[in-house]
């Protein structure tokens, strides 16, 4: 294997493999947020609260989070915050 197959510890495909992840991700919790945000909330919660929970526990289940195994890591904490306050601001923008 050539040196330039490897960047910052990691094969080149492991990168992509992480940054498909993070970009799918993000379209993902966007595209969920602003979809639900047009939809009329008949609940007793308010929609800043219940549509990031909605969209982090879809993007989870259809993309997975940034890392692999069952085990929780700091990988996990930030995916968790990364979609949950991204998923909040989208919600409060799109007003």
């Amino acid at each position: 294997m050539h040196l330039s197959q490897y960047r910052f510890g990691y094969k080149i495909s492991q990168v992509k493999s992480k940054m498909n992840r993070f970009v799918n991700s993000t379209a993902l919790t966007v595209s969920l947020s602003y979809i639900l945000t047009n939809i009329q909330n008949r609940s007793n919660f308010r929609k800043e609260y219940v549509i990031p929970l909605i969209a982090l526990l879809m993007t989870k289940y259809i993309v997975g989070d940034f890392d692999t195994g069952y085990t929780w890591s700091l990988n996990d904490i930030i995916f968790v915050s990364y979609v949950l306050l991204l998923s909040y601001a989208v919600v409060r923008f799109s007003k």
